[in-house]
């Protein structure tokens, strides 16, 4: 090595060339972990939006609820009758001759009988008939149609 004016010895090209090549090795590992962390941060970005889409059916749209469900409740109120449905599988055909069939004819028939058995549960066996409701909530479990069953 040849020592510059300065006291402090002066790198051959081969060594300058190595420290740059380690250096070069350093910045290429930094940034293919970089690329790897932008990577997995968009995966996880894309599931939950693809859950809230696809699944959920709710990425664009914002809970607005109606004024008589953010209402307080009072002391001898009527309260907001609740209820659950899920499992309609409207869309899917079964056909078991003498034991069981169903297609959309027959979700819609069970539909709406549950419509109807609903609202006679609410106003005829839940205490003063002639005290009308705000609402009724009703929460949707899974495999409504034919598509949202996995």
């Amino acid at each position: 090595m040849q020592r510059p004016s300065g006291g402090s010895p002066k790198k051959s090209v081969d060594d300058q060339l190595q420290d740059a090549m380690k250096l070069l090795r350093e910045k290429n590992a930094q940034l293919l972990d970089q690329k790897r962390t932008i990577i997995q941060l968009q995966e996880e970005s894309d599931d939950a939006q693809t859950i809230r889409e696809n699944i959920y059916k709710i990425a664009a749209h914002d809970a607005d609820p109606p004024e008589w469900l953010a209402r307080e409740g009072r002391a001898g109120a009527r309260g907001i009758p609740i209820t659950i449905w899920s499992d309609f599988h409207y869309g899917e055909v079964v056909r078991m001759p003498g034991i069981n069939n169903y297609d959309k004819t027959v979700a819609r028939r069970r539909i709406q009988r549950l419509a109807e058995t609903t609202v006679d549960l609410a106003y005829n066996h839940m205490g003063r008939a002639k005290v009308a409701y705000p609402g009724c909530i009703v929460a949707l479990g899974g495999d409504i149609d034919r598509k949202s069953v996995v």
